[in-house]
């Protein structure tokens, strides 16, 4: 007999939200694809996301916290971090 010894949060997966940690954007939603064009861009870098597991209101909301979109592919100067908002 052989058992998963995988944390629910490692089988995290857009199919399976539920298992993903609160905030884990990328694992429950996908990766984002940025236009690198102005004229690719309403193709390519509009998407609207719902994620009904990222409270607005109480005590776990998300209100007021930072969110950072990396980039793996950026130039070195400016390391991984693409964009940050808060």
């Amino acid at each position: 007999m052989t058992f998963n010894t995988k944390a629910p949060e490692e089988k995290c997966n857009p199919s399976t939200p539920e298992l993903c940690r609160l905030g884990d954007l990328w694992n429950r939603l996908g990766t984002l694809s940025i236009a690198g064009a102005k004229k690719d861009s309403l193709m390519r870098s509009r998407k609207m996301f719902i994620d009904r597991n990222l409270p607005l209101v109480g005590h776990n909301n998300i209100l007021g916290k930072s969110l950072v979109i990396y980039d793996d592919f950026g130039p070195k100067a400016r390391g991984e971090r693409l964009a940050c908002s808060r």
